[in-house]
């Protein structure tokens, strides 16, 4: 893969040294080294989902019929990846070797320099980066916009799942920049400022690192009350209905200060099921998407008869859901998950000091100082630092989804604890079944990429025989053949 791109590189930077162009070799080196090893894995896991049969434990429960169609899924998204994963490299190795990003950031350079918005040489810096990063967000928007297409209105069509329109799906994409246009040149401005006002300073590393936690910190709040509903419509549980009567039982059981609690939408984009909480304080939300609540009162749609009871099991499941999810809120998973990534991000920044000031690493890719602005933007320098961090990068995913594998069992050992067993290894049936999500999963495939454990080791964790409510997988049966049904009506 290599030896083809010398050539290449050497025509495209014909004054580079030998040091300028090993620095080069070396991040594209990372690079290819990361596509190669999750290509194997994309392999191994390939080789997982053919397999002819589901685990034994389930092998009752999921028939034939519904097996192959999640095969037949979980294939597509395959191959979908593999292709996807294939250009992404490609198209990166290309923007490496043709500078084609400098180019970019040259042309944004060259016109703050001239502005007469900004005077100061870091105020032209800041005007520049927030020209560098719209140009480059529109860019990717227009590229990526095929693969999504592609990736909604044909993979997840087929599959039943995709419930956009186009015109839903563009209003999306126009949102979307119009919340980056409001956030993005505070965020640009302060990273910058972070830097450049205290340069000289030994702590200006660490200014930035609280310049990024404070954002983060800001969208926990900002995202779910201003953003989201820009998306989605929220609307309250009726005081007066009885799921809402037994999830605040359950949240008062466990002490958790519910103030709101919401159905989502969700169904307008897709068919896929969730459920989540948030809040700082005392202030605690809680959202279901109107998926999951449909998808268990499908068990007991054809059982007239026993409507009442079946409408409180069906309850029952969803305060499984939820009290697996209170699970993580007891065990603090979400701040431990905060603090980790927060210590994590500071001892990478600190990384990213050690060569913020290198002139070579900027001239190796096509970076040259602009006269009116500052030497080596703040920008452009965290950009190729992340160049050189992908094998930090990899390892510390990896080990961030060890953690919260081992976190979803906590969380599902917190709902066992609270009497839903039994309930939440039927609801994690149920959204399989649902979500026609794969069975099974390659060792070092699940390590490497899934934050979540296999259903069958979940059901096995929480000490229930997956089949032993012969019941409940009669109708789980019965909901798929009525669900194939809807589909097969909607393809005629």
């Amino acid at each position: 893969h290599f030896a083809p791109t010398l050539p290449i590189m050497a025509m495209a930077r014909p004054s580079h040294t030998t040091t300028s162009l090993s620095l080069v070799v070396v991040a594209l080196v990372f690079h290819w080294c990361q596509f190669l090893f999750e290509t194997v894995l994309e392999f191994r896991q390939r080789t997982a989902i053919r397999k002819p049969s589901p685990p034994a434990a389930l092998r009752s429960i999921f028939d034939e019929t519904w097996y192959k169609a999640s095969q037949s899924y979980a294939l597509d998204r395959w191959t979908y990846r593999l292709i996807h994963s294939v250009y992404s490299t490609f198209e990166t190795h290309l923007v490496i070797s043709y500078e084609l990003m400098p180019r970019v950031w040259n042309a944004c350079a060259t016109w703050a320099a001239a502005s007469t918005y900004a005077v100061t040489p870091t105020a032209k810096e800041v005007l520049a980066s927030i020209a560098f990063v719209f140009l480059l967000t529109l860019v990717s928007v227009v590229k990526d916009a095929p693969w999504g297409a592609y990736a909604t209105f044909v993979i997840e069509a087929k599959h039943g799942f995709n419930k956009q329109t186009v015109r839903l799906w563009l209003m999306d994409k126009v949102k979307g920049l119009g919340v980056a246009c409001v956030l993005v040149p505070p965020i640009i401005a302060a990273v910058v400022a972070s830097i450049r006002v205290f340069a000289s300073s030994a702590y200006a590393v660490t200014l930035l690192w609280a310049v990024i936690m404070a954002f983060q910190l800001l969208m926990v709040f900002l995202y779910p009350n201003f953003i989201a509903p820009l998306f989605n419509k929220y609307d309250p549980i009726p005081e007066d209905s009885p799921l809402r009567a037994d999830i605040v039982r359950l949240a008062e059981k466990v002490s958790y200060p519910l103030q709101k609690l919401y159905v989502v939408d969700g169904s307008k984009r897709s068919a896929h099921a969730n459920a989540y909480l948030y809040g700082f304080g005392k202030n605690k939300r809680i959202v279901l998407y109107d998926t999951l609540i449909k998808g268990f009162a499908e068990l007991n749609e054809e059982d007239e008869a026993a409507k009442d009871q079946d409408e409180s099991r069906n309850n029952e499941h969803v305060c499984s859901v939820l009290a697996h999810e209170l699970g993580h809120w007891n065990h603090s998973h979400v701040i431990k998950l905060m603090v980790m990534s927060s210590a994590l991000l500071f001892a990478q920044l600190q990384g990213y000091g050690l060569i913020r000031d290198s002139s070579v690493l900027f001239e190796a890719f096509g970076y040259h100082d602009h006269a009116a602005l500052p030497p080596k933007p703040v920008l452009i320098g965290l950009l190729l630092y992340q160049l050189f961090s992908v094998p930090v990068d990899a390892f510390l995913g990896f080990l961030s989804n060890l953690v919260s594998r081992a976190f979803e069992y906590q969380a599902d050992q917190f709902a066992r604890t609270l009497g839903y067993a039994k309930e939440l290894a039927q609801s994690l049936l149920v959204l399989q079944q649902s979500e026609k999500g794969s069975l099974w999963m390659d060792s070092w495939y699940g390590a490497y990429h899934s934050s979540h454990p296999e259903i069958a080791q979940r059901i096995d964790a929480l000490g229930v025989v997956a089949d032993s409510d012969k019941d409940f997988v009669q109708k789980l049966k019965r909901r798929e053949v009525a669900r194939r049904s809807g589909e097969d009506k909607k393809s005629a």
